[in-house]
């Protein structure tokens, strides 16, 4: 690692080095971190960073790292396929003995020190940690309380920073006020109003976003999430050159999935956000029709309570390789998502890729399932999705023409090809308007 660099350094011409701050993307990167219990599932936010990532290396020949979440301090690496991981610890180790104590001392007086700036200055902490490696442009994933952090450490340090919506809760989030009204992550709306309009630029996943950000005050660019079609799994259970994974792996999971169509639910174990209860219900409910639920275990004691409640027609699987989703997606009749929020669902364009129709209990993006006809919105009509589970099952017909509406929507709005362009497009653009900035002060 380089040695720690200062906000006042003198700033070097960029090299195309992004880094993207996405703590929970372990699991994604390092598929053995999950059977290690290094780490847990991982969602959206994770799997379009990725996407970016990799096809900016390969199209624009970005230098790309990754910094994800670690419980203990370990040393970058750099994968095979040129993707470098930064490892930011959640504890810091203080030593033994003497120093211990002292170095915990330095510690509580520091986030003293963080917390009165933060009362009385009204702007955020550093993250130190971006100060230990080199980067040019960072792009945070989602809009928290340490988003706030990510853009003040570029703005200390003189770089750009893109901050990217992951979900429409964050225009609510804008809005709190006070210090008690906070979101269910515990955003805080002065920080998350610091991180939008203190950002190099925001991007917006669906027009909806972007015309309430507008509302607030604030421009950001629409990029729709992207997804790599060219990816094709063959309908063998062997796909070669595909990188499927670990084959026993494969070959066990296929086992348990059910030889016809199901119903595909796919999150992690809460009844707050994802609401794995309500898809529990709607299964117990249609007794005849088999479900499969990919539930990764975010709260144990949740997770045991809903497996508890959970009918014979629901499939369980705690986990499954994002190499091979492609396999679950490919053999489900339909897609159930009982979100209460979401920005845009990754979930929606893997369907679509595959051709499987969503039925969605709330969440209904740029009101593509009722404009686009790619799947039906319940409204929260627990009946309804039934009914509408029921009927698709049955009658092939009628969630065809749902199958082939979703296939061209995905290919003609979220190709990655179409996507990426953007993304790059933006990142240009951004870099222009750091250099031009810096030009301005080399010469003052």
């Amino acid at each position: 690692m380089n040695a720690e660099r200062s906000s006042s350094s003198p700033v070097q011409p960029p090299s195309r080095r992004i880094v993207f701050d996405c703590p929970g993307a372990l699991a994604l990167l390092d598929p053995t971190a999950v059977m290690n219990n290094l780490a847990r599932g991982v969602g959206g936010a994770e799997v379009r960073a990725l996407t970016f990532a990799k096809w900016l290396m390969s199209t624009h020949g970005y230098q790309t790292s990754f910094v994800v979440a670690s419980e203990a301090v370990r040393r970058s690496r750099t994968k095979a396929d040129g993707l470098t991981i930064h490892f930011e610890p959640r504890r810091i180790d203080l030593g033994h003995g003497p120093i211990r104590w002292l170095n915990r001392g330095r510690q509580t007086m520091g986030r003293i020190a963080d917390s009165l700036l933060k009362r009385i200055a009204g702007v955020p902490e550093s993250r130190g940690f971006y100060r230990q490696f080199d980067w040019d442009v960072l792009i945070a994933m989602g809009v928290t309380n340490r988003t706030a952090s990510l853009v003040r450490t570029a703005q200390q340090l003189r770089r750009p920073c893109i901050v990217c919506l992951t979900t429409d809760r964050t225009l609510q989030d804008a809005r709190r006020c006070g210090r008690r009204d906070r979101g269910i992550y515990g955003e805080q709306g002065v920080w998350i109003r610091y991180a939008l309009r203190n950002a190099s630029a925001i991007v917006a996943q669906t027009g909806l976003q972007r015309e309430s950000l507008e509302d607030l005050g604030v421009n950001s660019t629409w990029i729709p999430n992207p997804i790599d079609l060219t990816q094709n799994v063959s309908a063998t259970h062997s796909e070669e050159g595909s990188e499927p994974g670990d084959a026993s792996a494969l070959s066990q999971l296929v086992s348990r999935l059910p030889t016809q169509p199901y119903v595909l639910w796919i999150g992690r174990a809460d009844t707050f956000s994802k609401r794995a209860d309500l898809a529990i219900e709607i299964a117990r409910q249609s007794p005849h029709v088999p479900f499969v639920m990919v539930m990764n275990r975010h709260d144990d004691a949740c997770y045991r309570r809903l497996v508890a409640t959970m009918p014979a027609n629901v499939v369980l699987i705690e986990h499954v390789q994002y190499q091979l989703m492609d396999h679950v997606y490919r053999r489900a009749g339909l897609l159930l998502n009982t979100s209460a929020a979401e920005g845009f669902p990754n979930s929606f364009l893997q369907s679509g890729k595959h051709g499987v129709p969503v039925v969605s209990l709330r969440v209904d993006p740029d009101q593509i399932l009722t404009q686009q006809r790619v799947g039906i919105c319940c409204h929260d009509d627990l009946e309804l999705a039934c009914a509408t589970v029921d009927r698709w099952l049955r009658v092939s017909a009628e969630r065809d023409h749902y199958s082939q509406a979703i296939r061209a929507y995905v290919q003609r709005v979220h190709d990655l090809q179409h996507c990426g362009e953007r993304m790059a497009q933006l990142l240009n653009r951004v870099h222009g308007s750091w250099l031009s900035a810096n030009d301005r002060r080399s010469v003052a």
